[in-house]
């Protein structure tokens, strides 16, 4: 708990905080079948391998993928430019759902 006058938001900063925080993850990722692995559900992920035989928490690899999230989130919230990206995305989403039925008018 921080009680600072003034600070309204505490950030994570720098993603290589969490890498580091987070490094053994990391190195087990290495050993995935593919460079992009998501370590969601792709073949051969070393990560998700990990976890079914219990060499790595599931709670762990959670609390991983929420802290990337958020700092995923933070970036697009400094970057005008990703914002714009991410806008777009939802606004073609938006359209198509509304063009096949599934949202309300």
């Amino acid at each position: 708990m921080i009680d600072s006058p003034g600070l309204r938001a505490v950030s994570l900063g720098e993603e290589t905080g969490v890498d580091q925080v987070f490094s053994d993850l990391l190195d087990l990722a290495e050993a995935c079948r593919f460079r992009d692995c998501s370590h969601e559900h792709e073949p051969g992920c070393a990560v998700l391998a990990a976890v079914e035989v219990g060499e790595l928490p599931q709670r762990r690899l959670d609390s991983w993928r929420r802290l990337r999230a958020e700092g995923r989130w933070q970036e697009v919230r400094r970057d005008a430019r990703l914002r714009a990206e991410r806008a777009k995305v939802w606004r073609a989403r938006t359209l198509e759902m509304r063009r096949s039925g599934r949202a309300r008018p």
